[in-house]
């Protein structure tokens, strides 16, 4: 199974028990606390090249193309697993139920509508547009994955995944088209910290490589957001020797 789909699963997995909530505190990063803000951090890296803090820091536009991409990319999973529960004869996914929380505060599904969803809320917009997230969502999803707060909403210029986007005074249409595998498999080796500020090592395994290949690495450190259980951070990646 590719590292996305078990992503895909996974996430799927967590929702569908109410387990996607707002990270642990700074000074309490537990082992499974680290891996969901590194896959968080990864996804967002893998899909729109924004690695942190040196792309988020006094760059408004990025945090909110971070938060686009991450709020939908949420709901994907929501929908992946209740397509599954379907095909499986499981029950749904309780009513109720948010995507994540951060803080206490709670993300629900109808705060991202793809058109499938609500084809008259697309009324009159081109076809390119695919998703409305509103302005609560992104709100929510730069602190999940940024750790930022939204100071002021306004439509990112874009790039190869989140295209064009239309900001209304409810929130924003988004253009993406489908999402591709990565065929990366995100291994998480150590976690170290000095005070608040923690940092995540660990390999990259490129599932279509050769078995004797070197492996690269990565390293993310991340301090403490906006918000207590957020985390800004800087994610970095190292090729293999």
């Amino acid at each position: 199974m590719y590292p996305l789909l078990k992503h895909l699963f996974a996430s799927a997995m967590l929702i569908s028990s109410v387990c996607l909530s707002s990270y642990a505190q700074a000074a309490d990063l537990s082992a499974d606390d680290a891996e969901k803000v590194l896959w968080d951090t990864f996804t967002i890296s893998g899909y729109t090249d924004l690695n942190g803090e040196s792309d988020y820091a006094d760059k408004p536009e990025n945090i909110i193309c971070a938060a686009l991409f991450g709020a939908y990319d949420t709901k994907m999973n929501y929908n992946f697993r209740q397509s599954y529960n379907t095909e499986q004869g499981e029950p749904p996914i309780p009513e109720g139920t948010p995507l994540f929380t951060v803080n206490g505060m709670a993300l629900m599904p109808d705060s991202v509508a793809t058109r499938e969803d609500f084809p008259a809320l697309f009324a009159g917009l081109p076809e390119h547009f695919t998703a409305f997230i509103t302005r609560e969502a992104v709100e929510l999803a730069a602190l999940r994955y940024t750790g930022h707060v939204v100071k002021e909403h306004r439509a990112p210029s874009g790039n190869d995944i989140v295209g064009e986007t239309k900001l209304t005074n409810k929130g924003y249409f988004i253009s993406i088209d489908g999402l591709g595998d990565i065929p990366i498999d995100v291994v998480l080796k150590s976690t170290s910290h000095e005070g608040d500020t923690y940092i995540l090592t660990g390999e990259l395994i490129d599932i279509n490589a050769e078995d004797d290949a070197t492996h690269a690495t990565f390293k993310l450190t991340l301090y403490p957001g906006d918000v207590p259980g957020t985390w800004k951070r800087q994610y970095e990646e190292f090729p293999g020797k």
